[in-house]
């Protein structure tokens, strides 16, 4: 576990390098420019306006930059799932609940030895958006013991 000042440390470098990035081009999204924006950032810290655990936020926050490599590299789309959400959007002046389109694009490589999902939000036909990083692996259980997938591959190597 890490202290709170390191946490912080961590949570003030990832936005500051976060926000140093403001789009890269996704070749799977026929070479699209996927947006880093706030709200993209707030959604590592925040679920449903609740705040995520630290653990969960450093775990988000040290897979940036390695998200950020994954959508400069892939070539394929392995996710994908739209559905209508109700939007806030901004009309004249006023905050204001919209229902919306929103397609979501899933992700997932090995990054440095790191098995990552990226996932890219599109509200209607706007700007893609960065949403989220998630650390992923996979464990199931058969006949009564705990097996781990350990995925091999890296998509950083050349």
């Amino acid at each position: 576990m890490q202290s709170d000042e390191e946490f912080e440390k961590l949570k003030t470098n990832t936005e500051a390098y976060y926000t140093s990035i403001a789009h890269i081009k996704c070749p799977a999204l026929s070479d699209a420019m996927v947006h880093f924006t706030s709200e993209g950032f707030n959604h590592l810290k925040y679920s449903k306006k609740k705040a995520r655990s630290k653990v969960d936020q450093a775990a988000k926050f040290r897979l940036v930059k390695k998200a950020v490599v994954l959508l400069q590299k892939t070539t394929t789309i392995q996710e994908y799932s739209d559905r209508r959400e109700e939007i806030h959007k901004k009309r004249y002046k006023k905050l204001s609940k919209e229902w919306s389109n929103v397609g979501y694009w899933g992700f997932i490589a090995i990054i440095s030895g790191v098995r990552l999902k990226v996932v890219v939000k599109r509200i209607d036909n706007s700007k893609f958006l960065f949403w989220s990083v998630i650390p992923v692996w996979q464990t199931k259980e058969i006949l009564g013991y705990k097996m781990t997938d350990k995925s091999k591959g890296d998509l950083a190597e050349d």
